[in-house]
């Protein structure tokens, strides 16, 4: 059987864990497609209501290499966790 050389990996999904997959691909020089039914990224934190916050601090929710800005405090709301994951995105 031929080893492999190359892949193309399809990541359903651009919320959080599809971005982060997305930018591991990335980084590892794997072609990749991301598929989403939704017309923006992480469209599930763009329509919650506006007091939501993380439940977990900025600290263990931040993407690889992009912390979020101080001024999201510990525990970022849910608008600010989406416009991170968009800005990371771009």
């Amino acid at each position: 059987m031929p080893i492999l050389k190359t892949a193309e990996v399809l990541v359903i999904g651009a919320g959080p864990a599809g971005i982060a997959s997305a930018y591991a691909l990335q980084q590892a020089g794997i072609a990749y497609r991301v598929v989403d039914s939704a017309t923006v990224i992480a469209s599930t934190w763009d329509s919650l209501y506006p007091s939501l916050r993380l439940n977990t601090t900025r600290f263990l929710s931040h993407m690889p290499g992009a912390k979020f800005p101080l001024s999201y405090g510990i525990f970022p709301t849910g608008k600010q966790y989406h416009a991170y994951l968009a800005d990371f995105v771009a």
